[in-house]
Parts: structure tokens; sequence; C-alpha cells
């Protein structure tokens, strides 16, 4: 038996072995930072504190989020006090958030989490306001056409203001495990009140959240 023809052989086999592994191992680990999978046993978090703000619209004010899976329903609300009670609003929004893409960042046991999340948002709100410093008589028997009708529902001492809104936006931090995350997103806005449709923008929003 040529002992010396196995044990070359024996060292060539690990010496391949070892460089198969060592070729398969970035590609796994490359894999494994860049996209995390959509299966809902990655999403450790159940709920979400925070606060949240948009340019216009009710999408403002104390935000509490609960997750699914990949998805998520938050709650926007924020009830507004002044000048004795000559001031009184309240913001109402609900919104559907879709993690559409997940980049894993920093390891579990970081104390930052670098995750970054491509996030696709519906929305709906609804903003109404009272302001008795505002309210105008009108002398209604001398407003008979439709224009003066509209502005004096417009100039109202009770306001109220619906949204439509749909967009995308990125979301930084702790998406899937305890900790602070920031979103940012753009979403196309539908804005309509009590005289009919106010317009159509493009609007930002953002919400910094603490999820668990």
């Amino acid at each position: 038996m040529n002992w010396r023809a196995i044990l070359r052989a024996g060292v060539v086999g690990a010496m391949l072995a070892l460089t198969i592994a060592g070729a398969a191992q970035p590609a796994q680990a490359q894999a494994a930072k860049v996209l995390v999978g959509h299966e809902s046993q990655v999403q450790n978090n159940s709920h979400g504190l925070g606060v949240a703000g948009d340019f216009k619209g009710g999408l403002s004010g104390f935000a509490y989020r609960h997750y699914f899976g990949n998805n998520a329903l938050q709650i926007d609300l924020l009830p507004l006090y002044a000048d004795r009670g000559n001031y009184l609003a309240m913001y109402f929004g609900a919104q559907y958030i879709n993690y559409a893409l997940v980049w894993s960042g920093a390891r579990r046991g970081a104390l930052l989490p670098t995750t970054t999340a491509l996030r696709l948002t519906l929305a709906g709100s609804v903003h109404a306001e009272r302001d008795q410093q505002t309210a105008i008589s009108v002398d209604t028997t001398n407003c008979q056409t439709q224009q003066c009708k509209d502005i004096t529902n417009a100039k109202s001492a009770v306001s109220v203001m619906y949204s439509m809104a749909g967009g995308f936006g990125f979301e930084f931090g702790a998406v899937q495990r305890s900790g602070f995350s920031v979103a940012a997103d753009l979403m196309m806005t539908v804005l309509w009140d009590r005289v009919g449709f106010y317009g159509a923008y493009p609007l930002p929003y953002a919400s910094l959240m603490y999820s668990w």
C-alpha cells in the first residue's frame, strides 16, 4: 500500500475543501446582510410608539404602530387646545405600511441597529378645527350664489380637511428588533374640504418611533 500517495491525496482533498468553503462563505454572508427575506419570523417587533408629522393634513401627532410580518398599521393622533378653548383642533390619521425590501445592518447584539427598509405607504386622515376668533357672520339672505356659499363654508368657525395619500420612503434603525427608527416618506396627497376638492400635492412625512 502506497501510504505517500494516500497522504498526498488526503492533503490535496483537504485543501480543495477549504478552498470551496472559503469561496462560498462570502456569498452566504453577503446574502444574509443585503436582503432579509419576507417571512413573518424575521419581524421581532409587535408594537411601536413615537411622534409623526406631515406638511398638511392629519398625519401628525402621537403615533402608535402595530407590526404583523412585513406590514404595519399606524395611528396618528394630535388634539390641540388653545386660547382658553376658543381654538380646538384634532388631527387623526391611519396608515398601512408595507416593508417591501429590508437591508440588514448591524448584528443582533449591536447597540445601534443600522437596518434600512424600503416602505410603501397608504394613508387617510381628517383634520378638524374650530376657531371662534375667525368666525364670520354673513347675511345669508344676500348670499345666494354658489360662490358666496362656498366662501361662507370655507370661512366658518369649524373647518374640516380630509386627505388620502400614497407613496414610498425609507426607514432607518430598528425595523425588525427593539429600538429607535426614523422614517421619511414622500406621498402623493389628495386634499378636500367642505367646499370640495382642495388640491393634490407630493408632501413629505416623517416619524420617530421606538419599537419592541
